[in-house]
């Protein structure tokens, strides 16, 4: 039996939609407020690293690297304040380096680091392996049609 191009575009969009469906309910939204989570926990992380004279001209910073360490806390990495600063444009000079970091901040960037490697490890996989299930169900869902 063979499937035209037409049947196989209207299979394609009943997946996505019955995909869609699926995640609306699931998996996507506690995705969601995973990732969430994760950014809020990397951007206390990024106080840790600025000197408190430069607070309030260093949000974007903060803001910035919370974001770029979503990804990485995945596998329990982290990306250098230093190479955030320099994307976000912000003077190192409003960072400590990360030799002179006070040793109470060590100990709170430590924490804080293993915080968002627990829950981007556990939460967010989590949440994709069940994305990739509900696409995975729906597909098959319309082969077998």
């Amino acid at each position: 039996m063979s499937v035209t191009s037409e049947e196989n575009s209207t299979i394609q969009l009943r997946t996505i939609r019955e995909t869609l469906k699926g995640l609306s309910g699931g998996p996507a939204p506690a995705f969601g407020l995973g990732a969430a989570v994760v950014w809020a926990i990397g951007t206390a992380e990024a106080y840790m690293h600025v000197k408190p004279d430069k607070l309030g001209s260093s949000w974007r910073f903060c803001a910035r690297y919370g974001l770029a360490q979503i990804i990485p806390s995945l596998i329990w990495g982290t990306q250098p304040a230093t190479l955030i600063a320099e994307l976000t444009h912000t003077p190192v000079t409003n960072l400590f380096h990360e030799k002179s970091l006070p040793c109470n901040r060590v100990l709170n960037v430590t924490r804080l680091t293993a915080l968002r490697g627990a829950i981007a490890g556990s939460v967010l996989l989590s949440q994709v392996i069940a994305i990739m299930s509900v696409g995975f169900a729906a597909q098959t869902a319309y082969e077998e049609r």
